[in-house]
Order: structure tokens, then C-alpha cells, then sequence
């Protein structure tokens, strides 16, 4: 196992998280073909973009055009992390472009809870590669099933997001506003076990109309 997967494996939040092992973990996102791109940081409660009141602290992109500019060129992700921009989170773009559907569970807002539900009704969802948020939520990481997946708020129900084409999740070890670091859960990193893939009834719901 390489150090950077060994990093990967470690869901301590004192694991490595400085701007080598930031490149690092890019680069292998980026082998895995998941594009790319530099994220701002919290700085002491505020966002490192500089704009007062910034409601999506630690959350969104530095490049010009946002997502779009995601890329698994490794020249290029070491132009940023090593130069332009090398204390950063780091944002992987979801959709067709990196095969990926990520669902966020907020249990803030009662995600836990619309889950629950959810599979209560259709089923549990298989297991899955898994994110632990530093706001406590969880990033449960899907195979794109190869046709158009919208990411959407809210339809699922209260907490539950989805990120799929046109959209974006923010991966390990980037760190959260609330001070703690996004890890790969217990034995749920992508070294660990296969990706699932998107469950149809998850699918029909959101092809749906809106409930």
C-alpha cells in the first residue's frame, strides 16, 4: 500500500492533511478518473474567498469556472496543489464525467430520519464507499448509471441531497467549517469496497416528478 493510500485508509482526524498530502489524495482521485479541482478552505470561521457572510464557508470552488474546470491532468493538479493554490479543499465534479452519484445525508436538517424512511419503503441501500462530513453528515459515493442524474435538494426528502450531473462533493481530507475534516469511514474508502450501484428505486424517485 502506497503512503498515500495508507492515508487514505486512516479516518484519524490527526491523519497528514498538509498540501502534499492534499496533492496526493487529488492524484488519486484522479487516477481513479474522477475529475478534480481546487475548493476554498475555512479560515477562523470564515471562508478563505474573503467575502463577509460567505454562506458556503469551505464549500466552493476557486477556479473561474467553478466544477466545470475539473480535470484528472496530472500536470495540471500539481500547477495547483503545488503552486496556484496548495492549501486547499479538494472538490471532485460528480456525473457522467467521473461515473459518480454521491447522496448526502445531512441529519441536521433530518436526513437520517428521510433515509430511514426511504428503506423502510424500497429497501436498505447496498453498501458503499462512504464519506464521513465534518458537519457529521454522511456522502455515500454510487456508480452513474449512464443517463442523465439531476442534482437536486430536498426531493428525497428534508436532509437528503443529490449530486450528479452538473454537480460537485467535497472529498477527504478536506476540512469542514466546523473545524473537523472530512474522512473515508471505517473499511468504506474506495480501496476498501466497490462502489454500488445506484439503486433503481433512488433512480425513478429523482426522475420523477417533484413530490
Amino acid at each position: 500500500m502506497s503512503p498515500a493510500q495508507s492515508a487514505m485508509v486512516d479516518t484519524k482526524s490527526k491523519a497528514p492533511t498538509g498540501p502534499e498530502i492534499r496533492l496526493r489524495f487529488a492524484r488519486l482521485y484522479a487516477q481513479r478518473g474522477w475529475p478534480v479541482f481546487p475548493v476554498h478552505i475555512p479560515v477562523r470561521g470564515t471562508c478563505s474567498c474573503g467575502k463577509p457572510g460567505c454562506h458556503n464557508i469551505g464549500k466552493h470552488p476557486w477556479t473561474a469556472h467553478g466544477f466545470t474546470d475539473a480535470t484528472t491532468d496530472m500536470e495540471q493538479i500539481r500547477l495547483w496543489w503545488e503552486f496556484d493554490h496548495p492549501v486547499s479543499n479538494i472538490g471532485i465534479r460528480t456525473g457522467q464525467e467521473s461515473k459518480l452519484v454521491v447522496l448526502d445525508i445531512d441529519p441536521r436538517h433530518g436526513g437520517d430520519e428521510s433515509l430511514r424512511q426511504l428503506e423502510a419503503k424500497y429497501g436498505p441501500l447496498a453498501k458503499t464507499a462512504t464519506v464521513l462530513s465534518g458537519g457529521g453528515g454522511r456522502h455515500l459515493y454510487f456508480q452513474h448509471p449512464g443517463f442523465r442524474v439531476p442534482t437536486i435538494s430536498g426531493k428525497l426528502g428534508p436532509g437528503l441531497d443529490i449530486r450528479g450531473d452538473s454537480g460537485s462533493i467535497v472529498a477527504p481530507p478536506s476540512l469542514h467549517a466546523s473545524g473537523r475534516r472530512y474522512q473515508w469511514g471505517p473499511g468504506k474508502n474506495p480501496d476498501q469496497v466497490q462502489l454500488a450501484s445506484l439503486p433503481a428505486w433512488l433512480s425513478d424517485l429523482l426522475q420523477g416528478p417533484q413530490g
